[in-house]
């Protein structure tokens, strides 16, 4: 008797757990990348201050300075856009979830109007991405003519 609605219990619950583990999954790979990205800069940081020590002249300490904020600049670009590219794939995930869960009532009004707001949802993260994706270029491209100014006398600082 309690077979059939363990059953019943468990097929009603099962989007839920499957968009608790996405949501797990995705929490996980984003710490991940935070790690990295932290352990990285770390490294970067000592290794710069271990170099400093033979730095004898303006021009190689400012060398130095360059190519760690460029190791900087490059490891938070990237990994803000690995990171968006992630959400992003687990909110096309998470709507498929649904729209699975909600098949049964394609012939319904809501399945109607489920399906018809995932698929918006999917287009505006779509334009989503591609606006962060070129933000991102645009900043390192002023972050890298910046750096390049920076070293140039009477160069503006803006």
């Amino acid at each position: 008797m309690n077979n059939p609605i363990f059953q019943q219990s468990e097929q009603f619950f099962k989007p839920v757990t499957d968009m608790m583990a996405l949501n797990a999954q995705t929490f996980e790979a984003l710490a991940e990348k935070q790690t990295g990205l932290m352990s990285d800069m770390w490294n970067d940081g000592v290794n710069y201050a271990r170099g400093l020590s033979d730095k004898r002249d303006v021009e190689s300490f400012y060398a130095s300075q360059k190519d760690f904020w460029d190791k900087v600049n490059q490891r938070v670009s990237s990994t803000a856009k690995d990171s968006y590219a992630l959400l992003t794939e687990a909110q096309e995930k998470m709507s498929g979830l649904m729209q699975d869960s909600i098949g049964s009532m394609d012939g319904s009004a809501f399945g109607e109007a489920f399906t018809k707001s995932t698929d918006a949802a999917q287009q505006s993260a779509k334009a989503a991405t591609q606006a962060a994706n070129q933000a991102a270029a645009q900043t390192a491209g002023k972050a890298a003519q910046a750096t390049k100014n920076a070293g140039k006398p009477g160069a503006s600082r803006s």
